[in-house]
């Protein structure tokens, strides 16, 4: 299965341009597609997972071939290494795996939190 990264962006937006030059080292180095999706398609994603948090940058994995199957994957600016990890744990979220133990393990390293119960 092929995977699309899609993140938000924004003019002037520092976060945004930091994780945009790692995204970009990520997609040559494994083949990745990565994409530009617009800040309300974002925020629809983030509300309908009832996610605490919305705004710039959010990225999203999705399978290529599924526009609607979409999970969170990293906020704001991070270190390549918990970028590569949490990209194999939204990967790993969309391949079956409950989604509570790969959002702990990505909140643990970079702020996901699940919606407050």
């Amino acid at each position: 299965m092929l995977f699309t990264l899609e993140m938000t962006t924004a003019p002037q937006c520092l976060p945004c341009d930091d994780l945009w030059s790692r995204l970009l080292r990520f997609a040559r180095l494994y083949g990745w597609q990565v994409r530009v999706i617009p800040q309300g398609e974002a925020m629809m994603r983030s509300g309908r997972l009832g996610l605490s948090w919305i705004g710039h940058p959010v990225l999203w994995i999705r399978p290529r071939s599924d526009e609607n199957h979409t999970v969170p994957a990293a906020i704001g600016t991070d270190h390549d290494a918990n970028l590569q990890r949490n990209i194999y744990l939204g990967v790993t979220m969309l391949g079956g795996v409950r989604p509570t133990v790969c959002l702990r393990a990505m909140s643990k390293f970079t702020g996901i939190v699940g919606a407050q119960r």
